[in-house]
């Protein structure tokens, strides 16, 4: 298995934190839970968390961190709500049969949405925007989103009607008649 290091003290410190809160109030870790300081001083273990209510932080809360909850559900609707339920959006995934999957995925309130997968599919993909939802950032990077954050949009128009308006102070004496006249025809329409 390839993993990952944290970025820092910071990030395991807040990793450590979630699931001290959750096991503190009843939730259970399946598997990890643990530094692994073998491999580096900010590894930790992938870890699965079950038992995790609405009343811990990792219930709605980003952990950043090697850490899946695992939610029970008992249909459709009620999966995408709790899913949708969180102040973040990041990443999410989806797994089942592609199309009801790809159904649901729509419904799920994440910049990107993996089917069958947890993130490859839409981090890898270079031409895919990547970016969060909610409080999970803003802007996209990657593809036509994530270049425009780089510019700036500018409209010119051009006139190219029958009747072109004064520019300068000489056209305009030129014009005056017929503006006079045009705006007294508009009155009275």
């Amino acid at each position: 298995m390839d993993i990952g290091t944290l970025t820092g003290a910071n990030q395991l410190a807040r990793v450590e934190g979630f699931l001290a809160d959750a096991t503190a109030k009843g939730a259970h870790v399946i598997t990890g839970g643990h530094a692994l300081a073998e491999l580096g001083p900010y590894f930790y273990a992938p870890t699965i968390v079950t038992g995790v209510t609405s009343n811990m932080n990792m219930f709605d809360g980003e952990v950043f961190g090697p850490v899946v909850a695992i939610f029970g559900y008992d249909n459709i609707k009620e999966a995408i709500t709790l899913a949708n339920n969180t102040t973040e959006g990041l990443n999410a995934s989806v797994v089942g049969n592609k199309r009801e999957a790809a159904r649901v995925a729509s419904q799920i309130m994440a910049g990107t949405v993996n089917i069958n997968e947890g993130f490859r599919a839409t981090f890898a993909s270079l031409d895919s925007p990547m970016g969060g939802m909610k409080q999970s950032g803003h802007g996209r990077r990657n593809g036509v989103e994530g270049l425009l954050k780089y510019t700036e949009a500018q409209t010119i128009g051009v006139h190219n009607g029958l009747l072109n308006f004064p520019w300068r102070g000489n056209q305009y004496n030129r014009m005056a008649p017929l503006l006079n006249l045009l705006s007294k025809i508009l009155r009275r329409v």
